[in-house]
């Protein structure tokens, strides 16, 4: 995969960690108590550089919360930037 397209993945990634994050009505604290991870990292996901993102560990984990709090798949597709 070339730079330029890496580089696009990890901002809409960014984007909609931040979106799920707020359509849970959590901020980065609640958010990284609720996955069990760092705040930094959390800070990290949402970085509008994209650089980091979260691991497919990660992903299931969120995929967790948002069914757990009634965030439904659709509900993540439309935060997905």
């Amino acid at each position: 995969m070339t730079p330029k397209l890496v580089d696009e993945r990890h901002r809409r990634a960014s984007s909609r960690i931040k979106a799920i994050r707020r359509g849970l009505d959590m901020t980065q604290q609640e958010f990284a108590v609720a996955l069990s991870v760092a705040v930094s990292t959390v800070v990290r996901w949402e970085q509008p550089s994209g650089q980091r993102v979260p691991s497919p560990m990660a992903e299931r984990m969120i995929r967790d919360l948002c069914a757990q709090y009634g965030f439904d798949q659709h509900q993540m597709r439309r935060f997905a930037v």
